[in-house]
């Protein structure tokens, strides 16, 4: 998906680019101070979309994970974390006999990351305990805060878009996501992946 933003999506942002700067130069001596503002506003909203694109991309897999592997990226993630939101992450990441596939460390990352965000955009947490074990033929990631819980009883709406994105790339991996939280308990969130055969690093 990645590779067809990137190729697909930038090529025909490239070639608009391209045809509108051609109808700028034809009709450059006729236009008036006005069109041409239009014009450029059409060229700054371009590259805008030639940026978005590229770091949605980007996104969907960082470079960081095939050049460091996941549990380092995790690591400096959580280090990152704590760094600018003043949150003590406690981590139990006992993943050494996983050798994760790429699709399953893609979604391990992104789990962490959006869960650890929404910890500190709605949470009012000061610790969150970051967990990735092996159960049996499952890898369980988990993300516990101690922060006020969910307001008036309410569970977070289960469409709500990190949530949602969440359990659509669990999904996706045969997984399933699980949410328990109370007013002032807190909120955890726990992710279960299958894994693939033939994943011990025997």
């Amino acid at each position: 998906m990645a590779r067809e933003l990137h190729d697909d999506l930038g090529q025909q942002l490239a070639a608009l680019k391209l045809e509108v700067s051609r109808i700028d130069n034809r009709a450059e001596a006729a236009m008036t101070a006005l069109a041409g503002a239009d014009l450029h506003n059409i060229y700054t909203l371009i590259d805008q979309l030639v940026v978005s694109v590229r770091r949605i991309a980007t996104d969907l897999r960082p470079a960081m994970l095939d050049d460091l592997g996941l549990i380092p990226v995790v690591e400096w993630f959580s280090d990152q974390f704590s760094a600018r939101y003043g949150v003590r992450v406690i981590r139990q990441i006992d993943a050494d006999d996983i050798d994760f596939q790429p699709e399953t460390a893609t979604v391990v990352f992104r789990v962490v990351q959006q869960a650890m965000t929404n910890v500190a955009r709605h949470s009012g947490a000061t610790e969150v305990m970051l967990k990735i074990v092996r159960d049996g033929p499952n890898c369980i990631v988990s993300v516990a805060d101690n922060g006020r819980g969910c307001p008036s009883g309410k569970r977070p709406a289960r469409n709500s878009f990190g949530l949602l994105g969440m359990r659509e790339r669990a999904a996706a991996l045969g997984g399933e996501l699980r949410i328990q939280t109370a007013p002032g308990q807190g909120f955890a969130l726990s992710v279960s992946l299958p894994l693939a055969e033939g994943s011990s690093a025997g």
